[in-house]
């Protein structure tokens, strides 16, 4: 039964990577890899039928983050083909297991019907790959949420084969998809690098009030809380400085994300000190952190982040 299914794997695989026009040679690799899990079970205790959507998450992120190293040091620049190839297996590998456990995803596990996988699964060995390419309409990080939304059981083997073939291939186009940010992101991320350069006055009189704040309040009151605070306090003004004088758009962006996250574990740490002294004061640190919010819009920057964790870092604004 295994091997029936595992042929299955590799038919798909086959079908979506010559679709997407990939070289033979890495199509192979990868089918090869997406048979490996049934082989590797032992090892690798995952349910394949109800896998866990963070793990082939991870996979995923994982599998680009190699394609984009590959991308960085065997097409822009070049690397012995014996480092080059050895990064390809090394995708084809992470790659082949996600589209493994994609594919056994939309098929009932047979803890749950054994008779139905059975014949779910015999019925897909005769069935040919086939997919409806209008529907498909992502190319970045979000097919990865796409497919993993969409990760549901078939009640047929009809229904198992399109689904298992058609989130196959939204999620191997994606990891291989151009290695650049599309026109739309880079925009959006010059716009919120304005945004932070107009705000860092302001960010840099905050910064230097809350280290100020917390070498006094540490001073007077030899708090745990205040020493916390001041160490993660000290950092920040030096990556909001740093962010002036990086030209990469993208990397300032993390700079800026690192600086907010220490900044609120510092006020975090403050308010604590501040309720037990003073409600007053914690009331104004609440405050002075919807300040920050508002003039960062935090949320749209670790969306922003989110987003273009799945390209180079080629943005200049």
């Amino acid at each position: 039964m295994v091997f029936m299914w595992s042929e299955t794997h590799r038919r798909i695989t086959l079908f979506v990577a010559n679709l997407l026009g990939i070289d033979s040679n890495l199509a192979r690799t990868i089918a090869y890899y997406v048979e490996a899990p049934d082989r590797e079970r032992v090892r690798k205790p995952i349910k394949h039928h109800d896998p866990p959507k963070e793990y082939i998450r991870a996979l995923c992120r994982k599998a680009r983050s190699i394609f984009l190293k590959y991308w960085r040091q065997c097409v822009e620049n070049q690397r012995p083909l014996e480092y080059c190839n050895k990064l390809l297996t090394s995708f084809a590998n992470r790659c082949g297991e996600a589209l493994h456990l994609v594919q056994d995803a939309v098929i009932p596990s047979p803890s749950t019907d054994r008779e139905l996988h059975d014949f779910i699964e015999r019925r897909c060995s005769k069935l040919d790959p086939r997919i409806n390419l209008a529907r498909i309409a992502c190319t970045g990080i979000e097919c990865v949420d796409y497919v993993l939304h969409n990760l549901k059981k078939a009640s047929s083997a009809e229904e198992a084969i399109d689904r298992a073939t058609s989130l196959s291939f939204v999620l191997l186009a994606s990891m291989l998809a151009n290695p650049y940010p599309p026109p739309e992101l880079v925009r959006d991320i010059c716009i919120h690098r304005a945004r932070i350069r107009r705000a860092m006055p302001s960010m840099l009189i905050l910064s230097s009030t809350l280290i100020l704040l917390s070498m006094f309040v540490a001073i007077t009151t030899q708090s745990i809380f205040a020493f916390i605070a001041l160490l993660l306090t000290l950092p920040i003004a030096v990556l909001e400085l740093a962010q002036i004088v990086v030209d990469n758009a993208l990397a300032s962006l993390k700079l800026e994300f690192a600086s907010i996250v220490m900044m609120y574990t510092s006020l975090f740490a403050m308010s604590i000190l501040a309720l037990s002294l003073l409600p007053l004061a914690s009331l104004l640190i609440v405050l002075v952190s919807k300040l920050v919010l508002i003039l960062l819009n935090a949320k749209d920057l670790k969306q922003l982040l989110y987003h273009s964790s799945w390209y180079l870092e080629r943005v200049h604004c």
